[in-house]
């Protein structure tokens, strides 16, 4: 919006603008984002509460899709001896705990209550994380795309003032005293 308004003061004004505001890794985020909705609605909606196991199945494969790159973040960090201490190592143990406490609720019935409740818990934390970070993204870039856009703006011609007469110069031409 500012460069399009600025354009019409300034016709001979050239912007450069590269910066990409949705990213092919956000991209590829967004689609597994989708996919692990997509298979935790497909959960709910057929297995519910009758067939656990099934449930389990399609709550494990959409928490693998949607962790995996953070996961490997954090056995990255691990393997080359950096602090793991992050919020990638919080919300692996978040996400495995709930899958934990889920076959815990499962395989000791005394306990009561609905064991999938767990599993939607932790499919619901990774996957608001991982919009989050899109989101961000998003927005990181398009600040970078207009603090870019202000930097990149330049005029390639001068109006001077000759007497009564007016000529185009380029601005380097132009001495001010």
């Amino acid at each position: 919006a500012f460069t399009s308004n600025i354009k019409e003061v300034i016709p001979n004004l050239k912007v450069k603008n590269t910066t990409p505001i949705f990213t092919k890794k956000m991209f590829v985020n967004s689609i597994r984002v989708l996919l692990s909705v997509v298979l935790v609605v497909l959960a709910e909606v057929l297995f519910g509460s009758q067939n656990f196991w099934w449930m389990f199945a399609f709550y494990m494969i959409a928490n693998v899709i949607a962790i995996y790159d953070i996961f490997w973040k954090v056995i990255n960090r691990i393997i080359h001896f950096k602090n793991p201490f992050d919020e990638s190592l919080l919300l692996s143990i978040a996400v495995f705990g709930s899958i934990g406490i889920s076959l815990v609720y499962k395989l000791n019935p005394s306990l009561g209550g609905h064991a999938g409740h767990f599993l939607m818990d932790g499919a619901m934390v990774i996957l608001l994380y991982q919009i989050g970070k899109i989101i961000e993204g998003i927005a990181v870039n398009k600040s970078k795309a207009a603090i870019m856009s202000a930097i990149d703006l330049r005029v390639e011609t001068a109006n001077l003032l000759i007497g009564e007469e007016i000529k185009e110069v380029h601005p380097s031409e132009i001495k001010v005293d």
